[in-house]
């Protein structure tokens, strides 16, 4: 009984001690590496969402989407992020390709992580192609879709006019009404004959089309003297023998006469067709 005391101190030393050795043993927040200190190999820096970290390289990973590194504008400063742009289309950082010009428009469809990217053609061009890198790369001439934009021919007595144009047509949406020219638009032509023309043949029209792609089938049509409806019509071929199966005739010599052509299927081109006018 007279051991207890101290029995007791003893415990309490050693108590102290096994207290004390954890702290000393934690290693500290922030040291510095000694010699032996071998950092893992992974970066845990933190990169905006949608971008990679790095500051250069580009990435395509959705058919024309290209997910892009645009660094921060300077250290510390944030990038703004406006999802529903080209610059951050479907996530920060994700950027179209292609460049918005005078006759494309670089969009994204939405402003949340479902927006993807397109390609919307201006005016009177065309993405032929099918490539957003160069975007609506053809350019047509004037909308002459109709009888009221027909473009006037004159042809006096026993003349005829030769046409080369285009019907170019693509998959884009068009900023212009009509906003889809899958089959393009028709190609008008209001044509006053005057004086003598050939009684045997009337007035004709003729469809080349020897240098459009195979698959290609146009069709031109001719009214009938005094009206602006083309009812008179034929479809052509690449392969349409020459001479008049490549024609349609009109009722009279002389008078106003309209002209259409139209694409009615075929390979997109920018190959122009030969239109020949005569009476």
């Amino acid at each position: 009984m007279v051991e207890l005391p101290a029995f007791r101190a003893l415990a309490a030393l050693a108590t102290g001690l096994v207290l004390i050795l954890p702290a000393c043993a934690a290693p500290s927040v922030g040291r510095a590496p000694g010699p032996d200190f071998e950092p893992d190999e992974k970066d845990h820096t933190a990169a905006r969402p949608g971008a990679d970290a790095g500051s250069g390289t580009s990435t395509t990973d959705v058919i024309g989407v290209e997910t892009t590194t645009d660094p921060d504008p300077a250290p510390g400063t944030p990038r703004t992020c406006t999802l529903g742009t080209s610059d951050d289309c479907g996530a920060c950082g994700k950027r179209c390709a292609g460049t918005n010009t005078a006759q494309t428009a670089i969009t994204c469809s939405d402003a949340t992580a479902a927006g993807v990217c397109g390609v919307t053609c201006k005016g009177d061009s065309y993405d032929v192609d099918g490539d957003p890198a160069n975007g609506c790369e053809a350019l047509d001439g004037p909308d002459q879709s109709s009888a009221e934009r027909a473009v006037p021919v004159e042809l006096p007595t026993a003349a005829h006019v030769d046409i080369n144009d285009q019907i170019l047509v693509d998959e884009r949406p068009h900023a212009a009404a009509p906003a889809t020219r899958e089959e393009g638009l028709p190609d008008w032509w209001k044509v006053t004959a005057t004086g003598g023309g050939n009684p045997d043949k009337k007035m004709h029209a003729c469809l080349f089309i020897g240098t459009l792609p195979a698959d290609s089938v146009y069709q031109v049509c001719i009214s009938q003297k005094g009206s602006n409806d083309p009812t008179v019509c034929r479809d052509i071929t690449p392969t349409t023998p020459a001479g008049v199966t490549r024609c349609v005739f009109a009722n009279d010599d002389a008078g106003t006469f309209y002209v259409r052509v139209a694409r009615k299927a075929g390979t997109p081109t920018v190959n122009k067709f030969a239109l020949y006018l005569e009476h």
